[in-house]
């Protein structure tokens, strides 16, 4: 073999072997550029009802960041971070969502979510509103359930005869602002509004407490139940959570005017002596709170 061929030949292989490995490498670029990324990330749509749906798919992938991505600047600036992760961060069996109003500029929907293993059922009123970008955020959520009218459970004992522990729990009315965590002060007209609020282990199918108790162990669902004296309003109440005096996170529950009671879920992952401070709004950011009780628990 003359050296002219040796040379054309180690070309031809090095060739070869160059188209190989470029082979390889985009294949390799390709596989790994399609990789799946392992933290979701939110996706901006063009209807209401698609960003409603991903909010729900990312909550109950416990997604919290990528989902508080979905809240509008006006509601990112009244919802801190770490009160939205108060709010969601639970395990939800389910979570459904409903546009009960196709505006073109206010669209309103509905979310109803399942926790896991309570089997709590929870609802919220939504509305949207369009980003500077013309996609839809979430601008206000309100949780609608929760609440109930008087049924006539709560005139006669339900049939599994519930048992209630003989201490209730103590209702703390502060005069001066220094005894409540927020320094606020007790509202007259508040306070007339929401009564009777009390801490329990559980409750009945009408949302009474069944076995009222201030001691609770770390872990454990804290229910604070309460009583409402609307007078044909409506409005929202509003319960701040605390450990000691550190703020941890609050809920917002709107009430219709036939309601008469309703209640709070909170779970706390430390022992500490809890509180939480109940407010009336007539808002539904609760932007005009009005305190109308605080109630004190411990958690072991």
């Amino acid at each position: 073999m003359n050296r002219e061929m040796k040379i054309a030949l180690i070309s031809f292989a090095g060739a070869i072997l160059a188209a190989i490995i470029g082979g390889l490498f985009l294949l390799y670029t390709s596989s790994t550029s399609t990789h799946p990324q392992d933290t979701p990330t939110p996706t901006p749509h063009a209807t209401a009802a698609q960003t409603l749906s991903e909010f729900c798919l990312l909550i109950q992938a416990h997604g919290l960041d990528p989902a508080y991505m979905l809240y509008s600047d006006n509601l990112k600036s009244k919802v801190s971070p770490t009160q939205f992760n108060a709010t969601w961060s639970k395990t939800l069996s389910n979570c459904t969502t409903t546009i009960t109003n196709s505006s073109d500029t206010n669209p309103m929907g509905t979310i109803a979510t399942t926790e896991f293993p309570s089997s709590q059922n929870t609802s919220y009123n939504v509305t949207l509103v369009k980003d500077n970008k013309g996609f839809w955020r979430i601008n206000s959520i309100a949780a609608t359930s929760g609440s109930r009218t008087n049924t006539s459970t709560a005139t006669t004992a339900p049939s599994s005869s519930p048992t209630t522990s003989t201490t209730p729990t103590p209702i703390v009315t502060p005069t001066t602002g220094e005894t409540v965590p927020s320094a606020a002060q007790i509202d007259p007209a508040a306070a007339a509004i929401i009564t009777k609020a009390q801490t329990a282990s559980a409750i009945d199918s009408n949302d009474f407490p069944t076995t009222l108790t201030s001691n609770f162990t770390v872990g454990q669902t804290v229910y604070v139940t309460f009583n409402l004296t609307l007078n044909g309003q409506s409005g929202y109440v509003e319960a701040k959570f605390y450990g000691g005096t550190t703020y941890i996170g609050n809920k917002i529950l709107m009430v219709q005017s036939a309601f008469d009671h309703g209640y709070f879920t909170f779970t706390f992952n430390r022992a500490t002596t809890g509180n939480a401070e109940m407010y009336w709004c007539t808002k539904s950011d609760c932007s005009d709170a009005k305190l109308a009780t605080l109630v004190t628990f411990n958690l072991a």
